[in-house]
């Protein structure tokens, strides 16, 4: 149930990513931010929790450590692929290209995620038993 509730909690922060992206006007930009942000980080809680139950005794700080390393691994590249996609977008967006890949890679990797939470839900029950 807690990697469903992320899967959706994921989904349901698209609209309110879109709206960001979107609204011209910066404070309702912000406020469409807040509700976003918060679906998104539903899951942090939830996904150390489920990986604590899943590793075997012995393992559960290397299993810390790797969601910690990947975490910050394939973070740290969000700025330059937003940057890089901002500048193949340029010659036909313009000025707007930034927002515009803003936009497409942050619906990208959130429905992303949701994929994986998903796929995820399916067999963790197993997992935790072995």
């Amino acid at each position: 149930l807690p990697l469903w509730m992320s899967a959706g909690a994921f989904i349901v922060s698209v609209p309110f990513f879109v709206l960001t992206y979107t609204l011209d006007i910066s404070t309702s930009a912000l406020l469409s931010l807040s509700p976003a942000i918060f679906f998104v980080s539903l899951q942090g809680a939830t996904l150390y929790a489920v990986v604590q139950n899943v590793a075997n005794i012995h393992n559960r700080s290397v299993a810390a450590a790797t969601i910690v390393l990947f975490f910050n691994l394939v973070g740290g590249m969000g700025p330059q692929v937003v940057g890089i996609a901002s500048d193949l977008l340029k010659p036909t967006m313009g000025e707007e290209s930034l927002r515009y890949s803003l936009l497409f890679l942050t619906i990208f990797s959130v429905l992303w995620a949701s994929v994986h939470f998903f796929m995820a839900a399916r067999t963790v029950r197993e997992d935790i038993k072995i």
